[in-house]
């Protein structure tokens, strides 16, 4: 899942979608370094 955006904007594409800034945050943080 993770890897496949270059930013959160590319993961908002794949259709997923956080109500929580809290986990926006982390969540971008997780994807760049897998990539």
């Amino acid at each position: 899942l993770y890897g496949w955006g270059t930013n959160y904007d590319d993961v908002l594409d794949m259709g997923i979608d956080y109500e929580d800034e809290s986990i926006r945050i982390p969540t971008k943080l997780y994807i760049l370094p897998r990539l």
